[in-house]
């Protein structure tokens, strides 16, 4: 085990939170470079440096400090640390703490809100495929199982549009597809959300990486290096939401059983 002198290692996560804070791609490199060269986890590298530095961010956009170019500019940094990462994971580890599909529902054309959120995830440390704006609810469905998606986040920023987001959730129900799904924009709220059978509602960039962490911890999502199995416990919102039940599945830090990728779903009982 590398002893990793306090000093040098709090010196460096610093940097890489600086780093962030100021946008400074030199910085980051260097601080990154560092860090891998002393020993630091890559665990440590993102979520006490690079992610506190995004927590810096989010609090000042929150507060009007900083606006939407830099927050993309922090975000950028962090992409840019997660790529240089890379060759200290193993090849077959989950780089990113999982993968976001973002878009802008169908005959929605606006995208600056849905371009925070994508910026606040990213620099959180999620791996995010942005689908633009007017989004048809099948082009969201197919983009999350060609990327093995955990969530997708639909904005709606029209009334009119609004209605989509429901539409993506029954065709959802119709494919089976069991992704966990959000919302938010101008017109929608928590109530909206619930009603239509959402697994969550942000209102603003600074409240999504929140609440895609808390679905995540609930998820339990686990990726086995080489053998590449999810370990997961059920979202209960997600599987109500179609009507049907799903068996435990293994968590490796309290044993249990394994199931690949797509268990076998199972009917819930009528009184469940």
């Amino acid at each position: 085990m590398v002893c990793i002198p306090a000093a040098s290692k709090a010196r460096i996560l610093g940097n890489l939170k600086k780093s962030v804070e100021t946008w400074d791609f030199a910085l980051m490199e260097k601080s990154v470079d560092q860090a891998m060269k002393m020993g630091i986890p890559a665990e440590e590298i993102i979520e006490e440096g690079l992610g506190k530095g995004m927590e810096s961010i989010s609090k000042l956009f929150d507060n009007a400090k900083i606006y939407l170019p830099q927050v993309m500019a922090a975000s950028r940094t962090v992409e840019g640390a997660m790529k240089k990462l890379e060759p200290i994971l193993s090849s077959d580890a989950a780089v990113y703490r999982g993968t976001i599909i973002m878009g802008s529902v169908e005959g929605d054309i606006h995208e600056i809100g849905k371009n925070v959120c994508c910026a606040m995830l990213r620099g959180a440390g999620y791996k995010v495929i942005d689908l633009g704006s007017d989004v048809s609810p099948d082009d969201f469905l197919n983009a999350a199982e060609e990327n093995s998606a955990d969530v997708i986040g639909a904005s709606a920023l029209m009334t009119t549009t609004l209605q989509m987001q429901k539409r993506l959730v029954q065709t959802a129900n119709e494919r089976q597809s069991t992704v966990m799904m959000i919302f938010g924009g101008a017109p929608c709220s928590k109530e909206w959300v619930e009603k239509i059978g959402g697994d969550g509602y942000s209102a603003s960039g600074t409240e999504i990486v929140t609440l895609v962490n808390s679905l995540m911890s609930r998820k339990g999502r686990f990726c086995l290096s080489k053998t590449r199995y999810d370990y997961m416990a059920v979202n209960n919102t997600a599987f109500r939401r179609k009507g049907i039940n799903h068996p435990s599945v293994w968590n490796p830090r309290t044993a249990g059983y394994v199931r690949q990728r797509e268990p076998p779903l199972v009917r819930a009982e009528a009184n469940a």
